[in-house]
């Protein structure tokens, strides 16, 4: 969503309450790490789902009610991913899978405030048990 005023918190907030109350929690394991665009001219170094399906089951239903509060969505298709870090200026680089992966639980919809690198939660919601 990129940056949201303030004053439009709410409104995402209680909007997106039914809908994540519906969701089903899901478990995953995210391996990587890769670079984006690619290795050659990275700009994001990241961590992918072994399986995107259930992150997509997510996205529909939030990103139908965030176009219906008049949200601006992005474009490019959905690629679930967890960022581990940007840069400006690609360097180039050499990426070693780990074999281990990250396993984890999702359970809840955070809204997160980012500036100068900190971030400060804005909600939470908490999907189905």
């Amino acid at each position: 969503l990129g940056s949201t005023p303030e004053e439009r918190i709410p409104l995402l907030r209680e909007g997106l309450r039914p809908v994540v109350a519906a969701l089903r929690p899901f478990r995953y394991v995210l391996r990587g790490p890769v670079a984006f665009p690619d290795a050659e001219h990275p700009r994001v170094l990241a961590l992918l789902p072994e399986d995107p399906a259930p992150f997509a089951e997510w996205q529909a239903p939030i990103a139908s009610v965030c176009r219906e509060l008049g949200f601006t969505l992005e474009s490019r298709p959905f690629r679930p991913h967890l960022s581990l870090a940007r840069t400006r200026h690609p360097p180039g680089c050499e990426l070693a899978a780990d074999d281990d992966g990250l396993d984890g639980a999702a359970g809840q919809v955070l809204r997160y405030r980012s500036e100068a690198g900190a971030y400060t939660p804005l909600f939470a919601l908490d999907c189905a048990a």
